[in-house]
Parts: structure tokens; sequence; C-alpha cells
């Protein structure tokens, strides 16, 4: 919980719910396994235990000024969605639905047949088999037939079948304690993934990777749903939903270890790179050619471990290929601005660059005049990118 705080603080508002839920539990006098005082005060405690050294290294490492004007421009990023935490949440249900209403519909009509067969151990299974198939049918697609390589977004149909079996679960009177623990899992993995729809500015595509934690709860949850339910130990649920599961592993393991995210759809990653951080990585041929001139270019700008450098456009894969130190004040953006970089370097003269190393030259004119004027030379100029390096 402190770690991931740290990298999300929407995500504290996770431990104030259940801060909540203890207290309430408590003033009502009502005993809980996992809603508890004791458990919430050792919940504290370990969060503390992380949460004081970050605080005390981070209070060293800079000044109070460097720390006000690092939140004047996290907050002015203009990149950032200006949408308000309520907008964005509504937005991010709205997304769901809208991107995978191929999975929830054919689920909310089975869900209505599931009712009515509420009776019928015979119709029970074959609801829970065409979940299944519907939860493979959405896996399949996000994985493999979207229109591009979209790691994150195969995550949530299996989250959809864990909403399924709580249905179920509900709906069919098995007993509930025994899925709990599992089913306040899953409740609590949509809960992150919702915090971080509010901490980012790609919405869907960062919501939909922290629906992991719900979709591993769903794979709890439907183990035991078909080992202890639905006429005990029925081969062919058991069959089907160990495929699903299996199918859902074996499709994040593959996109994760063979493609990148958000490349071409994967009939077009027929080309694998060869060299630097990539190897082994498939892509298309396009994109096979300019990461291999990216290569070489930065082959050429000779970057060493001491120095401190800054892309332009800032790219967090330049960085990850070269040795160099980074002397930017963020790894990813679409555009880089002067008045920004100015700003950072202003603060944290520490920063300032050795190198600057600038692709699509046209486009940052503005920034290449502004280095020349401080005492930064050409190294490299050429009509595909070129090299600024600071004069003794």
């Amino acid at each position: 919980m402190a770690i991931a705080s740290l990298s999300n603080p929407f995500i504290a508002f996770v431990f104030v719910i259940y801060a909540i839920i203890c207290f309430g539990l408590r003033i009502s006098q009502k005993k809980n396994e996992i809603f508890n005082l004791s458990k919430l005060k050792w919940l504290t405690i370990g969060i503390m235990v992380l949460f004081i050294p970050f605080c005390i290294i981070l209070m060293l490492s800079g000044t109070v000024s460097e720390y006000i004007t690092n939140i004047s421009f996290i907050l002015s990023d203009s990149e950032h969605s200006e949408y308000s935490i309520i907008e964005k949440m509504i937005r991010s249900q709205y997304q769901i639905l809208r991107v995978y209403w191929r999975v929830w519909v054919p689920l909310f009509i089975t869900s209505i047949c599931a009712f009515y067969v509420r009776n019928s151990e015979k119709y029970k299974k074959a609801i829970y088999i065409i979940s299944c198939v519907i939860v493979a049918y959405g896996t399949i697609r996000f994985a493999f037939i979207y229109g591009s390589v979209s790691i994150n977004l195969m995550l949530t149909p299996f989250m959809f079948l864990g909403l399924f079996v709580t249905y179920l679960i509900i709906i069919w009177n098995y007993d509930i304690r025994v899925y709990y623990n599992d089913i306040i899992w899953f409740l609590f993995g949509y809960i992150f993934s919702v915090m971080n729809y509010l901490a980012t500015n790609t919405e869907i595509l960062s919501m939909s990777a922290m629906m992991i934690i719900s979709a591993i709860a769903s794979i709890r949850l439907n183990i035991k749903i078909v080992s202890k339910e639905l006429e005990l130990n029925s081969f062919i649920c058991k069959t089907f939903a160990y495929l699903t599961i299996v199918l859902f592993l074996m499709s994040l393991f593959i996109l994760r270890m063979t493609f990148m995210w958000g490349d071409l759809s994967i009939t077009k990653c027929t080309s694998v790179i060869d060299k630097g951080i990539a190897v082994g990585i498939k892509t298309s041929k396009e994109n096979k050619d300019e990461y291999d001139n990216i290569f070489k270019l930065l082959d050429e700008a000779n970057i060493n471990s001491d120095d401190k450098v800054l892309f332009i456009p800032t790219n967090a894969l330049y960085y990850l290929m070269t040795d160099g130190e980074i002397a930017a004040p963020y790894v990813v953006r679409f555009n880089t601005e002067l008045s920004e970089l100015k700003n950072y370097y202003d603060t944290h003269a520490y920063k300032v660059p050795d190198k600057i190393v600038i692709f699509k030259n046209d486009e940052y004119e503005n920034i290449i005049n502004y280095f020349l004027k401080e005492r930064y030379e050409y190294s490299i100029m050429s009509d595909e990118f070129c090299v600024l390096e600071k004069s003794n």
C-alpha cells in the first residue's frame, strides 16, 4: 500500500476507505476478520515503515524551493487531463462500458438467464461455460485482434468474469464466506484501477493495467466455484475454467515478452529487432527500420555514462538505449516546451545537460537557438538530428 501510494497518491484513498469501514464496524460492534482495528493498526505501521524513510530521503535530496517548483510544474502539466476528479470517475466507467461492450453485453444477457435457471444444476453448468466462452473471446480479441498491440486492455475481460462469478455466488445462494477474501481483493483491485485512471492522462490504457489485481482475484474465484460448487467438481466446467485461465495467462505472457505496447496489429509485426535494449521484440518492418536508424544515430552521438543528456523530443527508449544520465524534467512527453526546460534548469542547476540530442531539428529551432546562446555548440549536425555540447 505504501509503495503503491508513493507512485500514485490517489491510491491513499483505498486506505481511507478501508479505515472508514474498520471504524464503522467497530462502532456498530460487528466482528470481521478482514476489516478490524487490529489489521488496520498493522497496515498503518507497515505503511509508515516505508513512508517515513521515504520522506526523510526526499527532504535530504532537495531544497524547499525545488519542491515548490516541482509541485507547481506537475500541477501545470499541459498534457495532463483537464477533467475534474468527478468527471474522470464518470469517464472511467463510461470508457469501460464503451470499449468492452462485446464482453459485458453478452454477460449481462447471460446473467439474466442465470437468475431464471438458479434452481437447475444442469443449466447452471451451461451458464458458467457460456460465460467462459464470452470472456475467452474478449481476451483473444484484445490480445491479438484489436487494432494495435494492447497489452493492458486484454486484462479487463477477465475482471468481468470475476464480477459475473460473484453475481452467481449471490443469486445461486452459495456460501459467500468461502469466497469472502477473494471478493474483497476483487473489489479493492477495481478501486485501485479507478485510482490509477484518476492519476494519469492515458485513461483506460492505464486503468486496465491495474485490472491485474482483480484478474488474479477472478482466477481464484473461478477455481473455487468449479471445485466447490457446480455439481461438485464438474469435469466440463473445470475444463472450461482452466482453459480460460490458461488462455488469459499465456496471452499476457506472449504479449509482454514478444511485442511492444501500442505497436501495429500483430499480423503486421513480422520483423524481429536484433540489437540493443529491444532485442528479440517483434514489430513491423517500418518500426524496425526506424529503431535501427535511431540506434545508429545514438551510436554516432557517442554518449558516455558520465554525460548528462537531454533528448528532444523526450522518449524513455532513448535513455534506455544509452548509458547517459537523465537531464530532463520528464522522459515521456509528446512535445517539449522551452519554457518548461528553462524553469527546470533554473531550479535544478545540477541537471544542466552536457549533451543535447535533438531529432526533427526543424520543429525545435527555438530550443536549439536558446541553447546556442547558452554557450552550446554543434558537435553533430545533419538532416536527421543534431547534437549540442556545452563548450568549455
